[in-house]
This record gives structure tokens, sequence and C-alpha cells, in this order.
């Protein structure tokens, strides 16, 4: 998706990119905002993802447009992901699952769309797609074995959710399942054993329900890792 914004995010995001475009002037090639907040569909508790791409990384510049992104960072929840523009395609390989995000879920905010002609190669999807839903599968794994703490479970849960949505958007994609959104992605891999995911990432869940989720959230992972490695 590439176009103007249409949501409560439009100034701020605006005041943004103006400083950044005068703070890194001509390194400056583009930014890109991507996931929810790029589709509209973004709440609350929800991250601002933007990816700024650049000619060089100058440390003179950066520091100009330092004071900026650290109010982003708290005021819009600001993610930020900052390449240089030759580190793309090493990035897109490496980064598969992420980059694959992107690719569905963009909107450019300054200068051309440096990913219109990116092509993620199977074989590195097939492969990093593997390693995201392992690492997932161990954190969950460790919060499940050291957490006597429901409400840091709870926590630990919505977080893991976003990269397992970014997981099942990328399985279905290369079994050749459409799926709308990375969320409609995850929940047709679960069913409704993830109903609580909104709850969590909220802090409503119930006494308890903290544990639950986590455990809800490995047993999908594993079904996912399963899929993933009869992938070819």
């Amino acid at each position: 998706m590439v176009g103007a914004m249409h949501d409560p995010l439009d100034q701020p995001l605006n005041d943004l990119v103006g400083h950044l475009s005068t703070a890194l002037a001509d390194d400056l090639q583009s930014i890109v905002l991507f996931g929810s907040a790029a589709e509209g569909r973004q709440r609350a508790v929800s991250d601002t993802n933007m990816v700024i791409v650049v000619r060089r990384f100058t440390l003179e510049r950066v520091a100009a447009a330092r004071e900026h992104l650290a109010l982003a960072r708290i005021a819009l929840r600001l993610r930020l992901m900052v390449l240089c523009s030759d580190e793309i395609p090493g990035a897109v390989s490496a980064f598969a699952v992420k980059f694959s995000d992107i690719l569905r879920r963009r909107r450019v905010l300054f200068g051309k769309d440096p990913f219109i002609d990116v092509v993620i190669p199977r074989p590195a999807a097939i492969a990093q797609l593997r390693q995201a839903v392992l690492n997932v599968i161990l954190r969950l794994r460790e919060q499940i074995l050291t957490s006597a703490n429901d409400a840091s479970s709870a926590l630990t849960a919505a977080e893991a959710a976003g990269g397992l949505r970014a997981c099942a958007a990328q399985l279905l994609a290369l079994e050749g399942i459409p799926a709308a959104t990375p969320r409609a992605a995850l929940e047709h891999i679960a069913g409704g054993a993830l109903d609580n995911l909104s709850a969590a990432r909220e802090g409503r869940l119930p006494a308890g329900g903290g544990h639950a989720l986590i455990e809800s959230l490995l047993a999908c992972a594993v079904i996912m890792r399963d899929r993933a490695e009869r992938l070819a």
C-alpha cells in the first residue's frame, strides 16, 4: 500500500517527516511507514513502524534528528529501522519475514518507494521463516519455565504475537493461501485459541489468562514450525 495518510497520525507523522527531511537533508532518500499504521488499523497500544532509507549514515545529521525521534518514540510508540540504500538487498534476505510484511503493508511518506522492485527469494523466505518461528518458540518456552507473574506472561504473549502474525502471513503466502492481514493469517492458523490476544495487549486479561495465552501461543508456534519445515 502506497499513498496518502487519512488517520489521526497524519499531523504528528507529517511533523516528524518535516524534521527528518531538514536534519538529514540530501542524505535522506525515503521514509516508509509499514504495518498496521500504514493500513490505518493502528490501535492505542500498537507500535508505529517506520523505515528510513539514507544514502549514507552521517553521525552529525543523525544527531540533529535524535531529539525528534526520541519524542516520537514516546508519543507515537515509534519503532525505527534505518537502512543505507545499498544495504537493502542484504537486509531483505536476512530479515525476509519482516520485509514480506513491509512489502504487503507500507506507505511512502517521503521520497520514492525503495521497495517497489524488491523480490524476496523463496529459499531465503523459507529459511528466515523457520528461524523466526523457532526464536518465538524458544522465548515462549523460557517464559513458561521462568515466570511466576501472570501479568508478565500477558505482556510477553502480546509481544510474541506480533512476530507470530508476520510469520503466519509469510507461512500462508508460501503455502499459496491468501490472507487479508497478518492478524487474519494467525487467526486462520490458530482458530479461536488466541481470542484473548487483544485483551492481553490492553491489559484486560482475567487472572491466569497470561499463562494460558502463552501456552496457546506456543502450541500455535509449534504448528507453524512443523508446517514451515514441510515447505520446499
